[in-house]
């Protein structure tokens, strides 16, 4: 039989246990408010970096003044898939004397080892590279991070190369035969790289005519 007032002796580290949640809740509650809150004011700051950083890698691949004072403003939405695992975002033109004088393609390839990797990718108008540049990417730190300028000068070696040289079979790393250099110890890293470039010049091969027209001109 219960004893009297065991009940009420009972419900105390109960009644306490709710307390600990109930607190317990408000705390996660505003530990998530902060964040979001955090995150919406910092991500126009975020956007705004990401726009600088892209401004300066197309300087890399196209003079000054065939981009002109807002590069961004003048893109080619594109969104489309080219090859297997690439998607040609946009496309910024850089132009003299009314002319095209170079294609710089924003491109997303998704087989880099630790996610998507972007980059530039531009072609002069007779379908040759002019570069590459990465924008953003997630590969190891010390490895797969050599894909950027300031890591080595790996992806220097694109420089000049076209759909003719290498031909089609050679558009791969040594190790899977073709012609292209791997980074040491991030291989899927360097195919996911040459891949992307390789998939950015057939796109300009197959709207070469569209992406050279007038400005106005949408491919």
């Amino acid at each position: 039989m219960r004893e009297p007032g065991s009940a009420v002796a009972d419900a105390g580290p109960i009644r306490a246990g709710l307390r600990a949640g109930g607190w317990l809740a408000l705390i996660a509650a505003i530990t998530a408010a902060v964040v979001v809150t955090t995150h919406d004011r910092a991500s126009p700051q975020i956007e705004l970096n990401r726009q600088q950083r892209l401004i300066e890698r197309l300087a890399e691949l196209l003079p000054a003044e065939s981009i002109g004072a807002d590069p961004l403003a003048q893109a080619l939405e594109i969104d489309r898939p080219s090859g297997t695992h690439t998607r040609i975002l946009r496309a910024y033109r850089g132009s003299r004397d009314g002319a095209v004088d170079g294609v710089v393609f924003e491109v997303e390839s998704a087989n880099g080892y630790s996610g998507t990797i972007r980059l530039l990718v531009g072609v002069d108008p007779d379908g040759a590279a002019l570069g590459a540049r990465v924008v953003e990417h997630r590969e190891t730190p010390g490895l797969g991070d050599a894909i950027e300028t300031r890591r080595g000068d790996w992806i220097h070696q694109f420089d000049g190369s076209s759909l003719a040289q290498p031909t089609a079979e050679h558009w791969q790393v040594k190790r899977d035969g073709g012609e292209f250099d791997a980074i040491t110890s991030a291989t899927i890293t360097s195919r996911a790289v040459v891949g992307a470039v390789h998939d950015a010049l057939l796109y300009f091969r197959d709207h070469r005519n569209q992406l050279l027209a007038a400005p106005e001109a949408r491919p």
